[in-house]
């Protein structure tokens, strides 16, 4: 894969991905510890490295963090349910 390409990859994903209706700020906030996450894992499944315990409980955080980002993120000018009286 061409070096330029690989930008030019991201960047469209990334605007794929805003186009679902996603906030700006929740993408961004997925897509940056989400490289750190995979080059961690990549790191070790290609190269051999070891992650120390500390390395994979930061890990666990981001793996979380991202989680939380991404279910307390919805559409906040949705119409409530209404209620059964």
């Amino acid at each position: 894969m061409h070096p330029r390409a690989r930008p030019a990859a991201a960047f469209t994903l990334i605007g794929l991905t805003l186009r679902t209706g996603m906030p700006v700020g929740a993408v961004y906030g997925v897509w940056g510890p989400t490289g750190v996450v995979l080059v961690a894992a990549l790191s070790v499944l290609i190269f051999g490295e070891h992650l120390s315990p500390v390395s994979i409980a930061g890990i666990a955080v981001i793996v979380v963090g991202v989680v939380l980002v991404e279910t307390g993120t919805h559409d906040q000018s949705a119409p409530a349910p209404e209620r059964a009286a």
